[in-house]
């Protein structure tokens, strides 16, 4: 779907909860969201820095437990020049020991971010989402399980009826 598709969904959605926003396009609820997660992201980037009193913003614990681990809120990795800029400076002989200190690093910095993924909680959306998806495949195997069933009625209706086809077909065949 395009994303005016999905944001005219969104506020035909709104328009039906609260019939007094009927004035509502689905341009201005993009725009509201945008500015929500922008002002979000300031928050949360105004709190991230040191010394900085916390602030909150409308909706923060909410957007929190849905974006708080999302890519586009805390970045998988960052981009550095660390690396170059130091190989620079450093002659060959140094250059080993730098480069054993690094691999240490790299090593030491995948095993504590593989910890912190097996410690991270679910959050109340992830567990809702998880719970809903189990009810569907249930749900879907209720129903295969019903469509498995008629379809086995069907051939055994199916088969008798031909079977009484064949005796009357055979009793007509002996009458002539």
């Amino acid at each position: 779907m395009k994303s005016r598709d999905v944001w005219s969904l969104i506020s035909k959605d709104v328009i039906k909860t609260n019939p007094e926003w009927k004035q509502k396009t689905y341009i201005q609820c993009e725009n509201k969201w945008k500015d929500i997660k922008r002002k979000y992201m300031e928050t949360k980037d105004h709190n991230n820095k040191s010394g900085n009193d916390p602030k909150t913003c409308k909706f923060y614990e909410d957007l929190e437990e849905v974006l708080g681990e999302k890519p586009c809120v805390k970045p998988v990795s960052l981009a550095s020049n660390f690396n170059k800029r130091h190989r620079t400076i450093i002659n060959s002989k140094e250059q080993n020991d730098f480069d054993e200190i690094f691999e240490d690093f790299e090593s030491s910095t995948s095993q504590s971010e593989g910890l912190l993924k097996k410690k991270r909680k679910m959050t109340r959306v992830e567990r809702e989402l998880k719970d809903w998806s189990a009810a569907l495949l249930a749900d879907a195997k209720v129903r295969e399980e019903a469509r498995e069933r008629r379809h086995r009625e069907v051939i055994a209706e199916s088969k008798v009826a031909i079977d009484i086809y064949k005796e009357m077909m055979g009793k007509l065949i002996d009458k002539l």
